[in-house]
C-alpha cells in the first residue's frame, strides 16, 4: 500500500549521498556511526561503506558512475582502512585492493567508462591501479562499456593503454557489437567511435554466438547511424567494408533473422528496412 519509488529514490541514504556527489554528507554519516558505536568503530564504518542497493551496487559504484572523483577517492580509502586482514584478499590484477562488484560483476571502472567520465577512468587506472581489462561476470570489459556509452575519448584512452580491443564476452560480443548497441544518440560521435575501433583492428563483420554481427545489434537498438556507416565507403567516412565483409555481416542469425527483419520487428520503418534488403542484401 506504499507509493512506489524509482530505483534512484529507493537507494540507502549513504549510497544516495555518493550518487549525489555529496562528500560532506558522506563524512557526516561516517562520523555519526562512530558516535553511535564508539567501542567498535571499524565494524560500524565497514557496515556503512559496504551498504548495497538491490543490485548489490555500493556507494563507490554510484560515485564512479556519476563522475564524483572526490567522493570515490574518499570511499575507496575508507574501505581500505576498515577492511579486516581476511577481507584484504588479492584481486584479479594482483593488487592488494579488493574490488567491489555488483551482482553482475561490474566494477567502478565499468561504470566510469559507461558514463563517459574520462577523469574517473584515469583515476581508477593510473592512481588506483585497476586492471585495464578487468571483466564483469559475463566477461564484459570497461572498454566494451565505453563503446556502449558511445564515448570515443574514453575508448581511445583504453586503446592507448593497451586494452585488449579484440576481447569478447561470454556471448562472443566484441567492441563492435557494443558500439552497435550504443545508447548514444550523437550521430557524429558514434561514427567517430566506429572509425576509431576499426582503425584499432576491431572487426565489424564478425558474428557472436547467436549469429549476430554489429548490424544485427544496431538493428535491435534502431541505431541507424551505425548501419549507414557500415554501408558507406571510406570516401563517405564509412567502414569501407569489402563485398565479402558485407555479406558476412548481413547473413541471417541463428534464428534465421536478417538485420532488416530485426529492424522491422522492433518498430523500425519499412522504408529503411527495404533499403537494407534491396541495396545491401541485409
Amino acid at each position: 500500500g506504499q507509493p512506489s519509488k524509482t530505483y534512484r529514490k529507493s537507494l540507502p541514504a549513504f549510497i544516495q549521498a555518493a550518487a549525489d556527489g555529496d562528500l560532506t554528507r558522506l563524512k557526516e554519516m561516517v562520523a555519526e556511526v562512530k558516535v553511535l558505536k564508539p567501542k567498535d568503530n571499524r565494524a560500524a564504518v565497514w557496515d556503512l561503506v559496504d551498504t548495497r542497493d538491490r543490485h548489490l551496487s555500493t556507494a563507490e559504484h554510484w560515485a564512479a558512475g556519476g563522475g564524483h572523483i572526490s567522493c570515490l577517492r574518499y570511499l575507496l580509502d575508507l574501505r581500505q582502512k576498515h577492511m579486516t586482514s581476511s577481507e584484504k584478499n588479492t584481486s584479479q590484477d594482483g593488487s592488494n585492493v579488493k574490488r567491489t562488484r555488483r551482482r553482475d560483476g561490474k566494477t567502478c571502472l565499468h561504470y566510469s567508462a559507461r558514463n563517459g567520465h574520462l577523469d574517473g577512468v584515469k583515476f581508477l587506472v593510473e592512481e588506483q591501479g585497476n586492471s585495464i581489462d578487468e571483466i564483469s561476470g559475463d566477461g564484459t570489459t570497461p572498454f566494451h562499456m565505453a563503446c556502449f556509452g558511445g564515448h570515443c575519448d574514453v575508448a581511445e584512452f583504453f586503446i592507448g593503454h593497451n586494452a585488449n580491443v579484440r576481447a569478447v564476452n561470454d556471448w562472443g560480443c566484441s567492441a563492435a557489437h557494443w558500439a552497435g548497441m550504443t545508447i548514444s544518440k550523437e550521430v557524429s560521435q558514434v561514427r567517430q567511435l566506429c572509425n576509431v575501433l576499426q582503425k584499432a583492428g576491431v572487426s565489424f563483420s564478425e558474428r557472436q554466438k547467436q549469429g549476430h554481427s554489429c548490424l544485427h545489434k544496431a538493428a535491435q537498438k534502431l541505431n541507424r547511424s551505425v548501419i549507414v556507416w557500415m554501408a558507406e565507403s571510406s570516401d563517405q567516412g564509412g567502414a569501407n567494408l569489402s563485398a565479402e565483409e558485407k555479406e558476412q555481416a548481413g547473413r541471417p542469425d541463428m534464428g534465421g533473422h536478417t538485420p532488416s527483419d530485426i529492424w522491422r520487428s522492433v518498430g523500425g520503418g519499412n522504408e529503411f528496412a527495404k533499403w537494407m534488403e534491396e541495396k545491401l542484401g541485409w
